[in-house]
């Protein structure tokens, strides 16, 4: 005799797993726009990577130091970045949207940090 709780667990049918194949499905076009997206993403970050490792040429005087705070900061980001988005990505219904807000958020940052570029002679 086949217990209660047996019942309940038995296994989804192929109708089941078709539809929620089919729900997670993405076109071709939104693959490649997705790609394209993530490339695009991977060159800014890099150009961010190099005008911040110059302007702090102007503040440490010496490339070294600065090339060593600027790939620090940029592992140390990446890292991070990693991790938080390594915990929340299983729980977000749409990460394409996720995606698109956080280069929002990146975009903006570098908005508001671009005046400081000029400025960091003086604070050295």
């Amino acid at each position: 005799m086949v217990s209660k709780e047996a019942k309940e667990l038995k296994p989804p049918t192929a109708s089941q797993n078709k539809a929620v194949s089919e729900s997670l499905r993405i076109t071709r076009n939104q693959s490649i726009f997705v790609i394209f997206i993530f490339t695009v993403s991977g060159f800014l970050a890099l150009l961010y990577e190099v005008s911040w490792s110059r302007a702090l040429i102007l503040v440490f005087g010496t490339s070294i130091y600065a090339f060593a705070t600027m790939l620090t900061t940029y592992l140390l980001g990446m890292a991070l970045g990693s991790l938080v988005l390594g915990r929340l990505i299983d729980r977000v219904r749409h990460p394409i949207l996720l995606f698109a807000i956080l280069q929002m958020v990146i975009g903006a940052s570098v908005f508001v940090t671009t005046p400081i570029i000029g400025r960091l002679p003086d604070y050295s």
